[in-house]
């Protein structure tokens, strides 16, 4: 009894899901078009920054030292 229960349950909720997943898509991609455009805009600064510090640092085969912390 519990099993039939359960499938219902699963084919009731997957065919609404599939009914609306328009509606579903929709909502969701307007509710978090802010946030990933500040994500956006997060990771060109990040990468502006990366580019910017990579300028001035020395050739990948030139040795560099390490200073120790005493």
């Amino acid at each position: 009894m519990k099993m039939n229960s359960f499938l219902l349950g699963l084919i009731t909720g997957a065919t609404t899901v599939w009914w609306l997943k328009d509606s579903i898509v929709a909502r969701i991609d307007t509710r978090t078009r802010p946030i990933r455009a500040r994500a956006a805009h997060g990771l060109h600064a990040a990468a502006d920054a990366i580019e910017g510090g990579l300028a001035g640092a020395p050739p990948a085969d030139t040795p560099t030292r390490i200073a120790r912390v005493s």
